[in-house]
């Protein structure tokens, strides 16, 4: 009867062993895969823009220009690269930007990081749900989880940002 209580003891160690591992590492191994399926459903290996034809790049933040309204937010290759987002900071309506100041910021279970203007302008919208559903970010980075719309006020700028091939390269030689 002792023996087998000893066999006992040592198969419940051993399941409480192969439960905790489980549960430590199954969900990082998830989030891996996540974002090694998403860079290999990706035709630019995880750097691209999802159906955006007038985007324009600059570092790691796009801008889809309509006219004069620019409609700015995150790639998808910095969402995948920060991983799970849980917070967004968002300027106020009519806050004024130059090229390359920081807008807000954007927090994940990873990191933190600013978010950077592509252009100058003024803020004339910001996207409210994103605020209540930051997560949205990590599915329609580069569509509906938007950042904020801008007046464009020097449109003469977006010709120094990168255009889909050319931010492609960028995120290549950054991969490496």
């Amino acid at each position: 009867v002792t023996m087998l209580s000893e066999s006992y003891q040592v198969f419940l160690h051993f399941v409480g062993f192969v439960l905790s591992i489980i549960l430590v590492w199954v969900p990082f191994f998830q989030h891996f895969f996540y974002i090694i399926l998403q860079i290999e459903s990706s035709s630019f290996g995880g750097c691209r823009g999802k159906n955006l034809q007038t985007n324009e790049y600059a570092a790691h933040e796009y801008v889809k220009v309509d006219g004069s309204t620019g409609t700015i937010g995150i790639t998808d290759f910095a969402q995948a690269a920060l991983g799970d987002i849980v917070y967004v900071d968002f300027p106020d309506v009519d806050d004024e930007f130059d090229k390359g100041d920081s807008f807000g910021s954007v927090e994940s279970v990873k990191a933190a990081s600013d978010v950077y203007a592509p252009v100058s302008g003024k803020v004339i919208e910001i996207n409210e749900p994103l605020g209540d559903d930051p997560g949205m970010v990590n599915k329609e980075a580069e569509s509906g989880a938007w950042f904020i719309k801008m007046e464009i006020s020097d449109e003469g700028e977006l010709s120094s940002l990168m255009n889909e091939e050319e931010y492609k390269e960028h995120c290549e030689k950054e991969a490496h």
